[in-house]
């Protein structure tokens, strides 16, 4: 909750279903934009507020590494957690503290042979020793990329409001902490024909605002 605007999912970029293994793909303006970040599939997790995103490929039942990136997934960064083939685990998950605050990431799973549990605890804020500054930060407006059909001056205003997140730069190598608080600024502004939906049995015509009957509701 205190990543804004930061998205992380699994997907395709094409035009039709694919049924190949899903590439990881990055949004930093809450999903109107989306940049590939990772090749394959991985488990993947945010950090310290969306200023550390980190992952594992799923592509290995025995990983030996974690990925780490500081600038929302533009860039990734390897850490080597198992030396040796004795040391390997069959994985089980990623796991991170609730609410993206921490900068600690554990990494669990069991020997095959002794079936016995192992938890790798890797503390990334050693990497990080700056604190972030004034200077780190840059406001964000929320659904600033949306296209407003009745014009600019609606830009960003979604349900009556218009919300301005304080939230890091993506070059700024730093940590926010995990006390940080996101400072957030709230205007109002009005309501629009897009803040509303049709009635049941109506719907809206592409590239149309206006509620029409249903022909196929009788």
């Amino acid at each position: 909750p205190t990543a804004k605007g930061l998205i992380l999912v699994h997907g395709h970029a094409a035009n039709h279903l694919k049924v190949i293994d899903p590439d990881v793909f990055v949004s930093s303006d809450g999903g109107y934009n989306w940049v590939k970040s990772l090749e394959g599939p991985h488990h993947y997790s945010i950090a310290d507020h969306g200023g550390l995103l980190v992952a594992v490929s799923a592509a290995d039942d025995y990983p030996t590494e974690i990925k780490f990136s500081t600038d929302e997934g533009r860039c990734w960064h390897k850490h080597t957690f198992v030396e040796g083939k004795k040391g390997k685990i069959k994985f089980a998950g990623l796991l991170s503290e609730p609410g993206n605050k921490a900068m600690v990431v554990a990494i669990y799973g069991y020997y095959m042979q002794t079936k016995s549990w192992v938890v790798h605890v890797i503390d990334l804020s050693k990497l990080l020793s700056r604190e972030c500054g004034e200077s780190d930060y840059e406001s964000w407006f929320a659904h600033s990329e949306m296209e407003h059909p009745q014009g600019a001056q609606y830009k960003g205003c979604l349900f009556g409001r218009k919300e301005q997140f304080h939230r890091l730069k993506k070059d700024s190598l730093c940590k926010n902490g995990y006390n940080h608080v996101v400072k957030t600024k709230e205007t109002k502004c009005s309501c629009t024909e897009d803040d509303y939906e049709c009635e049941f049995g109506y719907y809206r015509k592409v590239n149309s605002m206006k509620c029409v009957k249903n022909p196929l509701l009788k």
